[in-house]
């Protein structure tokens, strides 16, 4: 895992600056290939742990100058073809296009933003500070999967912090900006409930289906531990360290039965309570970076983000 921190001028100095880092040496021979790198738009190869792995990733920028708003749409494919659009490529997540489709787009800005960004050759995890909010990302092979590799080969994620059915040709709406405070507007790790389809995290499903997920088992979706029916009021430990607990995905199956799925590693839920955004914790070598969800302040709506 390698970890940097940085500014970037705006919205797609902050994509080129991703797409830098990690198909750098920072990765080593876990270093993602650019497949498609262009001012706007990057389809990335993540190479696995091994190498072995053929994982595939993309970004692409949409923006509004009335509206203000600058922002990210995430996709995912299982191949690449030079010749294909973005949103046509082999198994496209479709993130905003068509009617009815959505899917987790980051909100950003055209103008100086900080950010964490962390990385193997199997996931991308980020952090922007944009204004006053928090916006995170995450997509890859981010969940350690509650099976073996030959049960589920490819367990994509994508998560953000909006998601809007038909969200790019909603040219002008001042809702897809930043500073926005619907329920729409959620980070992936407190992801709102919507039909799956305007979950800010998305999972790939072994039958190739896009599942949402959300605070508890309604509308299709799945549901993201503690926080579905729990984690509500808990306190530091006695002696004032911070327990953190493992984010974990699950859903009921259409005979009611419970798919526990996976849980990160890299990101845990962790207590609000006399917390604060960009506070850190410190286990071992280890130190977790706090992160709200986006402009949220409540006990629940907090995250640790670990950095190396």
């Amino acid at each position: 895992m390698a970890t940097t921190t940085g500014t970037a001028t705006n919205y797609n100095d902050l994509m080129a600056q991703v797409v830098a880092y990690v198909t750098g040496a920072a990765l080593g021979a876990q270093a993602w290939t650019a497949l498609r790198n262009v001012t706007g738009e990057a389809i990335l190869r993540g190479p696995g742990l091994t190498g072995t792995d053929q994982i595939f990733v993309g970004m692409k920028s949409f923006s509004d100058v009335g509206a203000d708003y600058y922002n990210w749409v995430l996709s995912a494919f299982t191949g690449f073809d030079a010749a294909l659009a973005f949103e046509a490529q082999p198994g496209a997540h479709h993130t905003g296009w068509g009617a009815g489709q959505s899917g987790p787009i980051l909100t950003l800005q055209n103008t100086s933003m900080r950010y964490w960004l962390s990385a193997t050759g199997r996931w991308i995890c980020l952090v922007v500070q944009v204004g006053t909010v928090y916006v995170p990302l995450i997509m890859g092979f981010a969940l350690t999967p509650y099976a073996s590799p030959g049960q589920w080969p490819y367990p994509m994620v994508l998560g953000a912090n909006m998601a809007w059915p038909g969200a790019i040709t909603l040219a002008g709406n001042t809702s897809l900006r930043w500073s926005y405070t619907g329920n729409e507007d959620r980070s992936w790790f407190q992801s709102g409930s919507g039909a799956g389809r305007s979950s800010t995290l998305r999972m790939r499903l072994n039958d190739g289906t896009w599942w949402g997920f959300g605070p508890s088992y309604v509308n299709g979706e799945g549901a993201i531990y503690p926080i579905a029916n729990g984690a509500t009021d808990l306190r530091p430990n006695l002696d004032g360290t911070y327990q953190r607990l493992p984010l974990i995905l699950s859903r009921a199956t259409a005979t009611g039965e419970t798919d526990v799925l996976g849980q990160f590693d890299q990101v845990n839920w962790v207590t609000g309570h006399a917390n604060a955004a960009e506070n850190t914790l410190t286990e071992g070598a280890d130190t977790w970076l706090v992160v709200p969800n986006v402009h949220r302040a409540t006990k629940v709506d907090y995250a640790a983000f670990l950095l190396k």
